[in-house]
Order: C-alpha cells, then structure tokens, then sequence
C-alpha cells in the first residue's frame, strides 16, 4: 500500500511542531532561577568588597594627610619669635590639654560605650600649636613708657608696652582688637602668662605707651579657660595651678638689654567635635544631644582663638581617637618622685613635673621636648541610619566589633623651634 505524499509530510510536521512540555517549562525555569541567584549573589559580595576596598583606601588617604598636616604645623611650633628670645632654659611652642579618664577601683574603664558606635569626648585630646604674628613686638613698659624692672603685673588687669622698633604707636594699637590673645614671656623664655583682650587697645599719641586691657590673671600669673582657651596658662581648664610661680608668672619687664616681650598670638589648634562634651567656641563644635558629630567624629583644624574670626576647617571625619603625648626633658635626679626620664611620652599634663630637689611643675609646657600623636578613625558605619540592621554588611572588626574597618597612625615631632 502506498501513503500518499501528501499526508506523510502533514504528520511529520505535527510531529516536529509539538510545543515545550510543563515539565520541561519548570526545570528551565528552576535553572535560571538558581543561575540567577548565584550571579546576584556574587554580584552582591563583589558589591561589598568593593565598597569596603573603597572606604580602606579613603581611610588611608584620610589618616596620611591628617598626619602630615598635623606634621608640618608642629614642625613651625613657636615661629617668630624664639630667634630674639634667649634660649637659656625652655621654649613655649606648643599646649596640650588631655582628656584623661581614671580606671575605677577593681576594674577599668573607656571612652567608648560599649555595643555602640558611639565615642565620647575623652577619647580625644586637644593639641595647640603656637605662633607669633610677628608684624608687632612690644616690650612692657610702665604708664609712662619706661623700661626697667617689673613694670607689668598682669593680675591688675592692665598693661603697657612700646614697640621694639620705632614706629608710630597709634598705628601699632590699631593692630590689637578685643578678643586677640596675648603672649607674656621673659626674656629667657622661663616664664610666662597668657591673656585675652576685653577692649582694643590704645595709645594717647604717636609716641605714647600703649595700653592692653584684659581680664585679670590670678595672683601666680595663671588664668581661667574662659581668657585663655588655648590653655597655656590654664591647668588643663578644671585643675588649680600650684602656687609655685614657674613657669607661670604675672611679672614682666626685664633690665637693660633683656627686657621681656608682649607677643599676639596665631594658633593652630586641634580638637575633635563629637557631640555633647565637645569644646565650644571659638572651635566651631555642636554639642547638643542631637548633634551630627556624635555619628561623625570630627577632627579640626581651627586658626586662631577668638570667636567669629578663627577659621575652622573638617580634616578627617569618623575619627574615634585622637591623643597627644609629650616627651619632656627632666631637669633633676633621675629616679625622684614623677621622674619620667625613662619614659617616652606622657599622656597626662598634670604629670609632667619631673624630679629633683626643686621638681618642676606641672603643666609646664617649656619641658616638651618632643610630641606624639596617635590618631585612630574608622570607615562610616554599615548602618541605615539610627537603626541597628546592617545592610549586607557581615563585617566586624576587632578592634571594638563594629560594622566598619578601623585604622590608626601615629607620628613623632621635634619642633625645631623647641630644640636648643
């Protein structure tokens, strides 16, 4: 029997033409779902790596250039005027005020709460840098312009000094405003005191003394936070300076061919805003309950000290720790009480009397010899905002088991200035 052509060709067409079953449909399905899970989830995780990859690399950048900023501003600590100074014994060039915090009796304690992302403020110190404008030097003088022996008493709230070179009074008053911070030093750089300006200062004519108005100093030539926010003559802000007057004073005027200097200052100062407990002004920090800087701990850099004029700028955000030591140099016997000769830095101003038979005081910033400064931050947390749910973000560091990569540096200045 013969098929007819027609109808074998029909047949093989149904036959070739027959669709996708269901089962073939969901296996294909399953496939791609399972292909495309791993693809996202890889995806995923090079996602995270590289956002990791990216916030190490910005950490690092961050903590170089903070240091060397740090760096180079320390290494100019007490330009302008130490090469007219007679370094005989110490030099000022640079204040630190630290944020120590007391271990309590059988056990320890942080700046840091832990299970959060929060750093308090005793993590950070603050470290200034001073300098001279030196468009100005004057040596204290009486009310009638005269040279000699203890004209200047700072704790009366006045003074008086005629400029080293000649030049005309009246313009040289005008270059001193309300708010400046003077510099007191004598002549060999043993003692000293600091105060701020409570009016501009003036001079009755083009040859006249010029007169400074000021807050008074205490009787020892130490002051309060609030006419010295550098801390140069403060105690560290909350402790009474002992009553010993070196290196404070409030004594000034010199004899013939070492009279003592009235200085303006410009400092640099570094400190870090992180919410409540932070410095205020003129430092340019938000310490309110609601403050940003407690997610983001800022360290600045402020020039100058009075308020609506200093310059205040971010170097680094997410900085958790910031703490300046100083080496200093012992003046008596090794081994006598608060001895540090065998220590490299210390962490805690209050300490910095070293020993002997007259040990020297404490605070006293002419012993520094060289300054160490340990800066620790980390990337953003892996938050979503205040939340505690971390978006695909596994990572925990062992530092303080954050969710983010955390990084330290640390660096060594010998202000060439504060050698001799």
């Amino acid at each position: 029997m013969t098929m007819n052509p027609t109808l074998r060709s029909s047949a093989g067409r149904a036959c070739r033409e027959r669709g996708t079953t269901l089962i073939e449909m969901m296996i294909a399905v399953a496939l791609f779902a399972l292909i495309s899970g791993v693809a996202f989830k890889m995806m995923s995780q090079q996602q995270n790596a590289s956002l990791g990859l990216a916030g190490q690399v910005g950490l690092t950048m961050g903590l170089r250039n903070a240091a060397t900023m740090i760096q180079m501003d320390l290494a100019n600590a007490g330009s302008h005027y130490y090469q007219d100074v007679n370094k005989s014994y110490g030099v000022l060039g640079v204040t630190i005020l630290n944020n120590v915090v007391a271990a309590p009796t059988g056990g320890s304690t942080s700046c840091h709460a832990t299970g959060t992302t929060v750093y308090g403020p005793t993590c950070f110190d603050q470290l200034t840098v001073l300098a001279i404008d030196n468009t100005y030097t004057l040596n204290p003088t009486n009310s009638s312009g005269a040279l000699g022996s203890t004209v200047t008493n700072t704790s009366m709230g006045t003074a008086y000094g005629m400029p080293m070179t000649a030049n005309n009074s009246q313009t040289v008053a005008a270059y001193f405003h309300t708010g400046d911070q003077l510099l007191f030093l004598t002549n060999n750089g043993t003692q000293y005191t600091s105060v701020m300006l409570s009016q501009n200062a003036t001079a009755s004519s083009s040859t006249a003394p010029i007169l400074f108005t000021f807050q008074p100093t205490n009787a020892n030539g130490s002051n309060t936070s609030a006419y010295d926010p550098l801390n140069i003559s403060t105690c560290g802000g909350s402790a009474t300076c002992a009553a010993t007057t070196p290196p404070l004073t409030k004594s000034f005027g010199g004899s013939t061919g070492a009279y003592d200097y009235i200085l303006k200052l410009v400092p640099v100062t570094y400190l870090v805003c992180s919410g409540p407990g932070s410095p205020t002004a003129p430092y340019a920090c938000d310490p309110s309950a609601n403050s940003p800087d407690i997610a983001d701990p800022k360290l600045m850099r402020v020039v100058g000290s009075k308020p609506g004029v200093s310059t205040a700028s971010v170097v680094m955000d997410q900085v958790i720790g910031f703490k300046v030591g100083a080496s200093v140099w012992n003046s008596g016997a090794a081994g006598g009480a608060g001895d540090f000769n065998n220590l490299n830095y210390v962490y805690d101003a209050s300490a910095y009397s070293v020993g002997g038979a007259t040990p020297d005081s404490a605070y006293n910033f002419t012993v520094l010899r060289s300054v160490r400064v340990s800066l620790i931050a980390r990337t953003a947390p892996a938050f979503t905002g205040n939340s505690a749910t971390v978006n695909n973000y596994t990572y925990r560091n062992g530092f303080d088991g954050g969710p983010y990569q955390v990084q330290g540096t640390a660096l060594v200045v010998n202000p060439r200035n504060m050698n001799f």
